[in-house]
């Protein structure tokens, strides 16, 4: 059964504390561990599997998305929003890395 969501401010990504959301880890372990390496799904195969809401599935791949985590891609195709990954796992943006460094 779906997860229904009772107030808006559950589609928060973080609580109060700063800690992702148990719904955010659950994406994040379902693309890491569950997800083939280039393979394109549909956000409702990750509803399904997981038992959240597609609106806070989509709400946290756009989170993912717009914080730019390694590996991680996030498109409309058609009527549907397909996600993919690059790498094995999808991490969150390295900012302090040796290439960096190179650069400066």
């Amino acid at each position: 059964m779906k997860q229904k969501i009772k107030d808006w401010s559950e589609l928060n990504i973080s609580n109060k504390n700063n800690h992702l959301t148990p719904g955010f880890k659950k994406i994040i372990e379902y693309m890491n561990y569950k997800l083939e390496k280039n393979t394109p799904i549909d956000i409702a195969k990750i509803v399904d599997d997981t038992n959240l809401s597609w609106t806070y599935v989509k709400k946290n791949l756009e989170y993912i998305k717009k914080k730019n985590y390694s590996g991680f891609n996030f498109e409309k195709l058609g009527n549907s929003w397909i996600v993919w990954k690059t790498r094995d796992k999808i991490i969150a943006k390295l900012n302090n890395t040796c290439g960096k460094l190179i650069k400066d």
